[in-house]
């Protein structure tokens, strides 16, 4: 049952169909945004995962969102939800979700001052070990910082990494920026944790001192060179990197390009190594594809009344697989990317909304596969409140299953002040 519903379409037409090397008739794209009803007990809750077979390359049915010591769960794709009450976890507010390969689910809760006066780790944002039927198997207290959103996280073989993602923002605030003893303090450093028996141990694999970047954003496994992983971190243009691991983690090479060859507006072109900030990755078989979490440049040249070709925004850029990397544009979104969704024809760039940006709303872009180089704006999301929002927060479904996916939500998006923070998504192309 949906409790609320809203639809945005759009006409698409003279899009290339390499299958008959010839232009597509005129046809339209469909975009359903519901919440669904859900049952008793599910106050509180929110997106969590959408579960992926890595193995088959596709999305499950299995859809987890999570509460303080709750667990929402559908296996039917969203159509209906049981709820799973988790005593064992205290009264910690469940946050990230990560099902592996067998069929575990490492949940993690959020930061929380640490109840437990034994424990060294003030902060802590402790994995809970599930199995398939959500009984604990193990707790572990290691990281004192979340994982970044779903490409923040990744499993290949019988390795799985997460890079911790720390706010760090006391580097950056008037009060201490200009003063190394004041700012330094209140700052983490950021790691890579390594699990290779499931989810039970982990260890520290890659560190990086807030001197050098405020966070890391992405890892992920590239499922067709075996043992490699793609890492990358910002938020300053010189913080925004990337390196690679051919190992599994035990070595890591910064393939950060510092004078990517790329165009942008005059007043921009110190700031390029921003190209390389982004939240979430599509790997192929020859490059890694993204959308910039930035505006690549400064506010002030984001007026969408500017040029394109002179006004600062996002891009997607694509690479191949060098060292370093040499990005190229395929196109011109607007405000900072979060998620990328596959949804069959397309991929589907989903955007935060800043107001210092050009735009209040978030935005929906397609990148249709056959026409890599002409994103089309195909929704813009209803944002309730005059101030910034990061609407999916990268929290998103993978890929599509029967149309449908799902992502994580402000209350005051696309509905006005409607709970929970969930959306589903349901996309469909007609002739």
């Amino acid at each position: 049952m949906i409790k609320y519903e809203k639809t945005y379409g759009i006409p698409l037409t003279g899009l290339n169909n390499l299958k008959y090397k010839r232009q597509t008739e005129p046809y339209s794209m469909t975009i359903r945004l519901s919440i669904p009803q859900l049952p008793v007990g599910t106050a509180g809750t929110c997106f969590a995962e959408h579960v992926y077979d890595r193995k088959l390359g596709v999305t499950t049915a299995n859809v987890i969102l999570t509460g303080r010591s709750v667990i929402v769960e559908s296996l039917d794709n969203g159509d209906t939800w049981k709820v799973i009450k988790n005593p064992a976890v205290e009264d910690r507010r469940l946050y990230n979700c990560f099902t592996t390969d067998d069929g575990n689910h490492i949940v993690q809760a959020l930061p929380e001052a640490n109840i437990r006066a034994t424990q060294s780790n003030i902060e802590r944002a402790t994995l809970f070990l599930f199995d398939k039927d959500w009984e604990l198997i193990s707790v572990n207290e290691s990281p004192s910082a979340r994982w970044h959103g779903r490409a923040s996280i990744d499993q290949a073989g019988d390795t799985i990494m997460f890079a911790e993602y720390h706010n760090n923002s006391a580097k950056y605030d008037a009060l201490y920026k200009d003063d190394y003893s004041k700012w330094r303090p209140l700052m983490s450093t950021s790691r890579v944790f390594r699990s290779r028996d499931g989810g039970r141990t982990w260890e520290v694999v890659f560190e990086v001192s807030p001197d050098n970047i405020r966070h890391l954003h992405t890892l992920q496994a590239d499922p067709f060179l075996p043992k490699t992983w793609w890492l990358s971190s910002g938020d300053t243009a010189l913080e925004s990197r990337v390196w690679r691991s051919n190992d599994d983690g035990d070595s890591w090479i910064d393939v950060t390009n510092p004078n990517p060859e790329i165009v942008l507006p005059p007043q921009s072109r110190d700031l390029a190594q921003a190209a390389f900030r982004y939240t979430d990755l599509i790997i192929d078989h020859d490059s890694l594809i993204w959308g910039t979490d930035d505006i690549m440049g400064r506010m002030a040249g984001a007026d969408h009344k500017i040029a394109q070709d002179m006004r600062t925004g996002s891009r997607i850029y694509r690479t191949p697989k060098s060292n370093p990397l040499r990005p190229e544009e395929l196109g011109y979104i607007g405000n900072p990317v979060r998620s990328i969704v596959d949804v069959g024809p397309a991929y589907l760039f989903i955007t935060e909304a800043n107001r210092d940006y050009y735009l209040l709303r978030p935005q929906v872009v397609a990148l249709f596969k056959d026409r890599m180089n002409t994103p089309i704006e195909v929704a813009t999301i209803d944002n309730f409140k005059t101030e910034r929002t990061g609407f999916c927060y990268s929290k998103t479904s993978k890929a599509a299953l029967n149309g449908r996916f799902f992502s994580y939500r402000n209350p005051t998006d696309v509905f006005d002040n409607v709970r929970p923070c969930l959306l589903q998504w349901d996309i469909e192309f007609r002739n």
